[in-house]
């Protein structure tokens, strides 16, 4: 509540209790519960479970400014690796945390990391932060041993001749 206060500027973030009308900010400012409809957003208070509460909470926390590594290939690019490959992408293992630089629905990120996910029986496609690259490939290696068969990889990866990968 105090984040969300704070992203619309209010002075006062000091909060009344549950139960006193969505939680009004001291002052004129309006509760949340009236500000949202005004937005054309409906919302309500809901649990979020297991290993996306824990995302929910890296997200909410997640610092916002501009990330050097979240880049995005055109679509065209993207459709020819895709087409090479023979198969459909299945998880993008360097998307921005929101997925706004990826051609995927199932994507890593920053705070929800490729390096944590099975890769095994996935057809990945990723263009890594430069930094984790070496880092992915031994992460889909590892994936990759325990089904070979079902599990294909499509890395988009800088030409430098020095490096390590």
């Amino acid at each position: 509540m105090k984040k969300f206060a704070e992203s619309l500027g209010w002075q006062d973030q000091r909060v009344l209790p549950p139960g006193n009308d969505g939680y009004r900010a001291e002052g004129n400012q309006p509760s949340v519960v009236e500000l949202l409809p005004r937005a054309g957003d409906r919302c309500g208070p809901a649990h979020i479970t297991g290993v996306l509460n824990g995302l929910a909470d890296r997200l909410s926390w997640h610092s916002w400014e501009f990330e050097s590594g979240d880049w995005q290939i055109v679509e065209e690019a993207f459709q020819y690796a895709q087409h090479l490959a023979g198969v459909a992408f299945s998880l993008d293992g360097g998307a921005d945390i929101v997925g706004s630089n990826s051609y995927l629905v199932r994507f890593g990120s920053v705070v929800d990391s490729f390096l944590d996910h099975s890769v095994e029986g996935e057809h990945v496609y990723t263009n890594p932060n430069f930094e984790l690259i070496l880092k992915y490939i031994v992460h889909f290696l590892e994936g990759q041993r325990k089904a070979p068969e079902r599990t294909s990889g499509t890395f988009v990866l800088p030409v430098w001749m020095w490096a390590t990968f």
